[in-house]
């Protein structure tokens, strides 16, 4: 569950937080990122975070429009 750090005042159910941690797991896999701190990990964890304030909550929903994000360059 990497993704917490980034999750400070953010109002979460743990529920989400654990689909949110498993998008930005495999998110980070698919593009040949370790989980460790650096601007390109932070970016997903952004955008995974984005996609779940919008209301996207499940996994594979947030795994996807992340990936889409990436893919159209956004």
């Amino acid at each position: 569950m990497w993704i917490t750090p980034f999750l400070t005042d953010r109002g979460f159910d743990p529920e989400i937080v654990d689909n949110m941690s498993i998008a930005f797991d495999r998110v980070c896999d698919m593009m040949g990122l370790t989980t460790k701190r650096d601007p390109a990990t932070e970016l997903v964890a952004h955008k995974v975070i984005e996609y779940a304030q919008r209301g996207i909550r499940d996994a594979a929903m947030l795994i996807e429009a992340v990936k889409e994000d990436f893919e159209s360059g956004q």
